[in-house]
């Protein structure tokens, strides 16, 4: 499948190079939820903020980016999502940039890693689970988990998942054990035959 691209830089923008990372860092958003939010509205759209003095496959901090490089499946799309960076540029430099909700989760040291999961699976299940744009950060310097959405029930959701692994992990289901003693399957405790009409049926019976 053909794929289409195109760059801006931040002079393409209207903006100087002292702009470039207040322009970008509200383009990656936190944790990169401004790239996630563009990229839904244009499935197959890819995102690259770089800084093109060391060259795009360097990694580098937002503050140093000065380049949008964009792929996807139409012009329609690239075009499409230029606009879309170009409106997110314009309201980082007016101010006018919506921050949406967000929440910080508390989590024992120990229960960290089964939050996370293996390759930050649990971190992407609980995201794909709360829906709202929702993005999920551990920050080591503070300990706790960074919740972003775009509605304050997504974060709400958000922290009933965290909350409900790290139970899972700190109290975790014990099977019942099986009962050991062999069991009848017919049992008489209780059942008194002693001189019942039962005793002449089973006499009758065997005569």
């Amino acid at each position: 499948m053909a794929r289409y691209e195109g760059s801006l830089s931040i002079g393409s923008l209207g903006y100087t190079a002292a702009d470039a990372g207040k322009v970008c860092g509200a383009i990656i958003g936190r944790g990169g939820q401004g790239i996630k939010a563009i990229s839904s509205k244009f499935p197959g759209l890819y995102i690259n903020v770089y800084d093109s003095r060391q060259g795009m496959d360097a990694r580098a901090a937002p503050r140093d980016c000065d380049t949008i490089h964009l792929t996807g499946r139409s012009t329609a799309d690239v075009q499409g999502a230029a606009q879309e960076i170009a409106r997110i540029a314009k309201a980082a430099m007016d101010g006018t940039l919506p921050k949406g909700p967000s929440c910080k989760v508390t989590c024992p040291p120990k229960a960290v890693g089964a939050v996370i999961g293996r390759g930050g699976s649990g971190l992407r299940t609980i995201q794909e689970r709360v829906g709202d744009n929702c993005y999920v950060h551990y920050c080591r310097e503070s300990g706790l988990f960074e919740v972003s959405a775009s509605t304050e029930a997504g974060c709400e959701r958000a922290k009933i998942y965290i909350g409900g692994a790290i139970r899972d992990f700190l109290q975790p289901q014990v099977p019942e054990r099986p009962d050991s003693r062999p069991k009848s399957s017919i049992r008489f405790e209780g059942l008194d035959v002693a001189g019942s009409d039962y005793d002449d049926e089973l006499g009758g019976a065997v005569e």
